[in-house]
């Protein structure tokens, strides 16, 4: 009975009702006309990276970047340029980046955020990735801002292998382009992350202070504060040498323009009879993330994600990862019920090297597809998904990256939120949720489709086909030693499920 009382409490009430501007913003009262309701989707890294590369350019009062990742590669190393370089040419052009804290992924530092400091570029981290009590809630936002006035939110962080510029790996991921009241929303909601001095920090400049507090005896102290300033000496002159590689900036700028720019001017222009931004509410505490209070006021998107899937009328899913919690198979099951065709597209083994997530996704997949659902796996070669600016990044393997999801002919999503505990109970998600036009719920089911032909069905435990009805193995081909390695851990992934 408890059960039925709190599934009946979560689908038939709106518990984000009372989410606060800007955690929740829609168009639904502006008048059209201003920009407010228009949207692009941006579904290929090439053309995403020149278009950000286009709004720093054109950038007059403001610029403010959240992200999950910066990698210290060719992109990350552009997209600074294009910020220095920006900032040296009007100053009066306000430049913010709040990078999340995660020891996982982090490879930006306080190094980092000092030299920026001297260009006149404010940087702040999200969470410290060492404090055992929120080192688990990140956040997971990818927003970029400017002037207030055009804003990208998606999948995509910074690096080579979300823009199509990895020889090794890439991602198949996706954003929106919004602008007007929409993309001052997302800005609003940046400073609520930045301003949020319980969970968000300022780049601060390393030094040896913590020698006394370390170091019991006034000789011990000097000689760590004689190592410790040594090594910050040379963390500083490791990170001024790779700002200074930039001789190669130049060529790749011009390989990606002449790439990208047939490709923006092909984007597609579609307006939204109203358009929704949605995002969680920063912080958290440890085991609170399971309480409905909690629930109900910190994550704001996983309920309106669900209410969504329970009201659809034909139902595709893209996401990195599919690891379902309690809500999330009360509300395929509903779906499945009322027979919405359900349709997933998502990494096999072989196009991803998270093992223990595969692990996760085989175990419970199968019951699904036995309940009807279509179930599509990337295999890793999409040399003809889009062009490349090099001919060693077509021959790298790509999996899928891209969050989004369509609800009916005219109701869609891009987000940042993978279908897995993390995104559910763990990290701050956002997304963009478009109503009342078919043309782009077309433009994106067109990419899913093309995406979904160059991969694998899942029809049993036991085979996948391609497009051409030709069987595969489950594993999309994944070598012998990827397969070894997924089944060995599987225990410890089941163990570990509830925070994956």
């Amino acid at each position: 009975m408890k059960k039925f009382v709190l599934f009946f409490f979560l689908f038939s009430t709106k518990l984000w009702a009372l989410a606060p501007y800007p955690y929740y913003f829609s168009t639904a009262t502006l008048d059209k006309g201003n920009g407010d309701h228009k949207i692009q989707l941006l579904h290929h890294g090439i053309s995403a990276l020149q278009k950000r590369i286009d709004l720093i350019r054109r950038a007059r009062k403001s610029i403010e970047i959240e992200t999950f990742i910066w990698e210290k590669d060719r992109a990350g190393r552009l997209l600074f340029e294009e910020l220095i370089q920006k900032k040296l040419k009007n100053p009066e052009v306000q430049i913010k980046l709040l990078i999340d804290e995660s020891i996982t992924v982090w490879e930006m530092d306080d190094f980092v955020g000092q030299y920026l400091k001297k260009k006149g570029i404010e940087v702040s981290f999200y969470n410290r990735a060492l404090d055992p009590i929120t080192a688990q809630f990140r956040t997971h936002r990818k927003i970029f801002i400017v002037d207030g006035e055009q804003a990208i939110i998606g999948g995509r962080n910074i690096g080579d292998d979300y823009f199509d510029l990895s020889h090794e790996y890439n991602f198949l991921d996706r954003d929106v382009l919004v602008f007007g009241a929409t993309a001052k929303a997302i800005e609003d909601s940046f400073y609520a992350y930045w301003n949020n001095s319980a969970i968000t920090r300022r780049t601060k400049q390393p030094d040896a202070s913590n020698a006394r507090r370390l170091m019991n005896n006034r000789r011990d102290q000097e000689r760590y504060a004689h190592f410790r300033n040594k090594v910050i000496e040379e963390n500083e002159k490791e990170v001024i040498a790779w700002f200074d590689k930039k001789d190669f900036l130049p060529e790749l700028l011009e390989k990606i323009e002449r790439v990208a720019r047939p490709m923006i001017n092909e984007i597609k222009t579609h307006s939204c009879k109203k358009m929704e931004f949605v995002t969680d509410r920063p912080g958290a505490k440890w085991l609170k993330q399971y309480k409905l209070h909690f629930y109900k006021t910190y994550r704001i998107l996983d309920q309106i994600y669900l209410d969504r899937i329970t009201k659809s009328s034909d139902l595709w899913l893209e996401s990195t990862y599919f690891i379902l919690n309690n809500r999330w198979e009360r509300a395929l099951d509903s779906a499945i019920k009322r027979k919405v065709p359900v349709r997933l597209l998502t990494n096999s083994l072989n196009s991803t090297d998270a093992f223990y997530v595969s692990a996760l996704f085989y175990h419970g997949v199968f019951k699904w597809i036995e309940k009807g659902m279509d179930v599509y796996q990337t295999h890793s070669a999409f040399e003809s998904y889009s062009p490349v600016v090099e001919e060693e990044i077509a021959k790298a393997r790509w999996g899928i990256h891209a969050k989004s999801a369509i609800f009916s002919e005219d109701s869609a999503m891009v987000a940042s939120y993978n279908i897995d505990n993390r995104s559910s109970y763990f990290n701050n998600e956002l997304a963009v949720f478009c109503e009342g036009s078919k043309s782009f719920v077309e433009d994106l089911k067109s990419d899913m489709l093309r995406r979904s032909e160059l991969s694998y069905q899942l029809v049993s435990d036991k085979a996948s086909i391609d497009k051409n009805g030709e069987e595969h193995d489950i594993y999309a081909g994944a070598p012998a030693k990827s397969i070894k390695i997924m089944k060995a851990i599987k225990i410890p992934s089941l163990l570990f499920e509830p925070i994956m």
